[in-house]
């Protein structure tokens, strides 16, 4: 039930408990302060795509907050054709980051932890090179809102901006992803791979491999 006129966003609050306990609630608020905002600029469709393990949690916090018509929530694993269908995502800091710039989709990249530790990263993490995509680039193509920035209002303002920007985005994320793959070299016998359905496998393999 993709609707292609409408933007088709995906949000993805993690894998791990901590990192979703942190994320989910911003995601919720996002939802629910922007829902007028949004439609001023087009008809949003609001998708979470999840673990099996983690999808019975995050219904039920959909399903308190009173947004179940408003979200759908759905295990990535059975639904992975979803990722040709997204317009834009905001996801939390990890592979997944890669694997949706791989797929040509804008990005918005979040993290939130407890106090200490976002404290220690801030001092032994080089935020320029967190994220993969952006790494592998040696660019910034991705935004990242770390910390006290990944708030909703926050994340808001960044999304709206990307939406505004649709098809420029498009063009870039897309460039971006025929670089990183040009880039690395992957190569799937003569052919170069065509990231589909199981990505996550081989983009471990062309990082594990990147020099």
């Amino acid at each position: 039930n993709i609707d292609k006129h409408d933007i088709n966003c995906l949000l993805f609050p993690g894998s791990r408990d901590t990192e979703i306990n942190k994320i989910i609630d911003e995601f919720i608020l996002l939802i629910k302060n922007n829902k007028k905002n949004i439609k001023n600029i087009k008809n949003i469709k609001w998708f979470i795509p999840t673990t099996k393990s983690q999808y019975k949690k995050i219904i039920d916090k959909i399903k308190i907050s009173g947004l179940t018509t408003y979200v759908k929530v759905i295990i990535l694993k059975k639904n992975y054709d979803i990722l040709k269908c997204a317009d834009i995502a905001v996801a939390c800091s990890g592979t997944i980051t890669l694997e949706l710039v791989l797929f040509k989709i804008p990005t918005i990249a979040v993290y939130k932890t407890d106090f200490l530790s976002s404290f220690i990263g801030r001092i032994l993490v080089d935020f320029k090179n967190v994220l993969l995509p952006n790494f592998l680039l040696g660019r910034q193509l991705v935004p990242f809102l770390f910390q006290e920035r990944c708030q909703f209002k926050y994340i808001t303002q960044i999304l709206l901006e990307n939406i505004e920007q649709i098809e420029t985005k498009r063009v870039l994320f897309e460039k971006a992803s025929n670089e990183i793959i040009d880039r690395m070299k992957y190569k799937e016998g003569r052919k170069k791979f065509n990231f589909s359905k199981n990505s996550s496998e081989q983009i471990m393999s062309i990082i594990n491999n990147f020099n």
